[in-house]
């Protein structure tokens, strides 16, 4: 990208609306630059695991949502709902 800012800050400021060839001016620009450099295949190659994780984590933060989530909302539902029949069962419950 730095090239095309380059080109762009070398070309001289047209005068008014840049005449009628200022798109074949812009175009010449633009065909001075070459091919512009391809992404490396590290940088694809990062994609995949980083995808990979991603799709893991959604996947265990559905599982936790549909599973454990119910269970983490009921105890707290039964304290408040009697405190001291909750605690007198916690502490049978516990050895």
């Amino acid at each position: 990208m730095g090239r095309l800012w380059q080109a762009a800050a070398n070309e001289p400021a047209p005068a008014g609306d840049g005449g009628p060839d200022w798109p074949d001016r812009v175009m010449a620009s633009v065909r001075a630059l070459g091919p512009l450099p391809a992404a490396s295949p590290q940088r694809i190659r990062l994609w995949a695991p980083a995808a990979a994780l991603a799709a893991s984590l959604a996947i265990l933060a559905a599982w936790y949502a549909v599973n454990d989530l119910h269970a983490n909302v009921m105890a707290p539902e039964m304290f408040l709902n009697d405190p001291a029949g909750m605690t007198f069962v916690r502490l049978l419950a516990e050895p």
